[in-house]
């Protein structure tokens, strides 16, 4: 399993059996080398940068190897919501994007509809620098029969995270 961990985040390894260590691969943003060690000993390792950070144990370098993915919070989103959750077609609603941090810089948030024909919703909002969230509106159209739309939201090829606003007829 390679993990998905956010910046100020430890990873904490144990050795069950055998001898092992962790090593971080050159050249990264993160670098750290854990002594060889045998059951029953740990090793921690606390990210302090994003990215993408690459590992494995000296004496098994072929078979044992890993990926940790780190993400930054102030980049990362964490919700997207709706007020009104549901709304009668036609009428508007306010969809609220909210990172897992206060923004460091201008965050870009990507939004797409799963069904345009329903909802549609601006192209991109920006969170401003020292906040952690934006509001945006949802625009419906009117329906024949209820239907629930997916809004996504995404930060550069981060995945995306979904909301989702029911729209009923009227």
């Amino acid at each position: 399993v390679d993990p998905i961990i956010f910046i100020g985040d430890t990873i904490h390894w144990v050795w069950d059996e055998g001898s092992h260590d962790s090593v971080s691969d050159a050249g990264q943003k993160e670098n750290w080398k854990s002594t060889l060690n045998g059951k029953g000993k740990t090793y921690d390792h606390t990210f302090t940068n994003e990215g993408t950070f690459t590992y494995f144990c000296t004496p098994h370098k072929s078979i044992m190897k890993g990926k940790i993915f780190v993400l930054d919070p102030a980049k990362t989103i964490d919700t997207i919501t709706f007020n009104p959750a549901s709304v009668k077609g036609g009428k508007t609603s306010t969809g609220t994007v909210t990172l897992k941090a206060n923004a460091a810089a201008d965050v870009v948030v990507t939004l797409t509809s799963s069904n345009t024909a329903v909802a549609t919703v601006p192209a991109s909002v920006t969170i401003k620098k020292g906040t952690n969230s934006i509001t945006f509106t949802a625009t419906t159209k009117t329906v024949t029969a209820d239907t629930t739309v997916t809004i996504n939201g995404q930060v550069g090829t981060a995945a995306k995270v979904p909301g989702t606003l029911k729209v009923t007829k009227n």
